[in-house]
């Protein structure tokens, strides 16, 4: 079974998630919340590609992959 998306629905899926970063974006920008509870964009952009550069998001996924795969294969035997 094949999906076929026309423009108007490729439009409809995008507009939320675009939607919540713009509500993002305009709360930080205008500092409605506090950036320690919630950093801008620009800062969580930023921080993963340090992370990612620096290979400890790698780390920190395979380390995560772990637990998850040992939880499961404990909760499966």
């Amino acid at each position: 079974m094949t999906i076929t998306w026309n423009k108007t629905a490729r439009y409809k899926a995008l507009a939320l998630p675009v939607l919540i970063i713009a509500l993002w974006w305009l709360a930080s920008a205008r500092t409605w919340v506090n950036p320690l509870l919630l950093p801008s964009p620009r800062e969580v952009a930023k921080t993963s590609w340090e992370l990612v550069r620096t290979h400890e998001y790698w780390e920190g996924l395979g380390i995560s992959l772990a637990r998850t795969l040992t939880g499961f294969f404990l909760a499966t035997a």
